[in-house]
């Protein structure tokens, strides 16, 4: 028997399509999936975790389909790099952007689209370690920032960050990764914004002179801590608490390529989608 599904059903398949190729043929099979499809206000980014998609270019595909198909969108998902290519007719289209991955620039002419929109940004990623500073705390519209602090944060980004987190009233999620030697500082000014925002904290490195901060942390939380490192010395007791610590396989993702692959520009593609922690030329 044949089952009619209502266009609110059809706009959480739309969620979970695997490729823009099947958004196409969706939009065929029926009125109800068009009405879907125009009734929806986040595009899905289909298939954005696809490996696929990473080495055959297929991300500003994706977007460019994504944009004519999806006609009545108030918030429009990009990916940095794709948003620095848009044109005044375009960004004119969108009352939000949430921007996926992380920003990864050191000059302001290399984001310069992200910047002349930054009140309009909803959802962003910062990676401490490039220099870009977005005044996160004055962004009327941020609701989600996803940070990362890695091992040489730059100050003013770093200050930029913690500035946004106490003080933007507009933020309601946050994820932090960060190692363990800052803590403390994130026990002092960050934990006590749980009340208003929901913070998934990550910790990347685990350094045993930092125990006692971090069950503090671990025990203050009102989310499980995600924990991405497997030094179990002075930290094991705590890593058999499923209710209150998360462990989260570590890849350390080392790329050895040689020279003509560098020079074709899927390796980019590759590079934006893994984010790897070291190149190596061979």
């Amino acid at each position: 028997m044949l089952t009619k599904l209502e266009p609110c059903y059809l706009m959480v398949v739309l969620k979970y399509l695997d490729s823009v190729d099947t958004l196409c043929r969706f939009n065929l099979v029926s009125h109800n999936c068009q009405t879907a499809i125009s009734a929806t206000r986040i595009n899905p980014c289909c298939g954005i975790n696809s490996i696929g998609l990473a080495i055959t270019l297929g991300i500003g595909r994706m977007q460019r389909i994504e944009s004519k198909v999806f006609d009545q969108l108030d918030t429009y998902q990009v990916h940095f790099r794709e948003l620095e290519k848009m044109n005044e007719a375009d960004l004119e289209k969108y009352k939000m952007f949430n921007i996926y991955k992380f920003m990864m620039k050191d000059n302001l002419e290399d984001c310069k689209v992200a910047l002349s929109i930054r009140d309009r940004i909803s959802t962003i990623g910062i990676d401490t370690n490039y220099s870009v500073v977005f005044k996160l705390e004055t962004m009327p519209m941020l609701r989600e920032l996803n940070v990362r602090i890695g091992d040489n944060p730059k100050y003013l980004v770093l200050e930029d960050v913690f500035a946004a987190i106490k003080n933007n009233k507009s933020l309601q999620k946050l994820t932090i990764s960060f190692k363990s030697n800052i803590t403390q500082r994130i026990i002092n000014e960050v934990l006590p914004q749980q009340n208003r925002i929901n913070i998934s904290f990550i910790i990347s490195w685990l350094d045993d002179n930092d125990v006692t901060e971090v069950v503090e942390l671990i025990n203050k939380s009102y989310n499980p801590i995600g924990i991405s490192d497997i030094n179990l010395n002075a930290f094991h007791s705590f890593f058999m608490n499923k209710n209150k610590v998360v462990l989260i396989p570590l890849v350390k993702k080392y790329f050895r390529v040689s020279k003509t692959m560098k020079l074709d520009p899927r390796y980019n593609e590759l590079k934006n989608f893994y984010l790897p922690v070291r190149e190596e030329e061979i």
